[in-house]
């Protein structure tokens, strides 16, 4: 499994791990992971397994931030590669999300 979940209901936050290529063949496994979560969570994307990304798994990190409120939403990607940061860099994604 590429994808793992970890609710911590007391401080609300949800924290989804990703190992492998972040594309379009992790969609239903990674929206199921925050499906159900409710849109007040804070969200952490843990990418330290994530070798590559590409634009549908950029498009699957904007999908998430959708679902926790766009720019009200409080996503922090965390973990990321060299290679992993820069291409969420490049596309302006620092913008959008917190990154550590």
């Amino acid at each position: 499994m590429s994808i793992r979940s970890e609710i911590q209901a007391e401080q609300k936050v949800l924290t989804i791990s990703v190992d492998g290529t972040l594309d379009a063949q992790l969609f239903a496994e990674f929206q199921l992971a925050y499906k159900d979560v409710p849109a007040y969570f804070r969200c952490v994307i843990d990418l330290s397994g994530v070798d590559y990304v590409d634009s549908s798994g950029l498009g699957l990190l904007l999908i998430l931030r959708e679902h926790f409120g766009s720019d009200n939403a409080t996503v922090e990607i965390r973990g990321c590669s060299e290679d992993v940061a820069n291409v969420l860099y490049i596309s302006n994604f620092d913008v959008l999300f917190s990154m550590r």
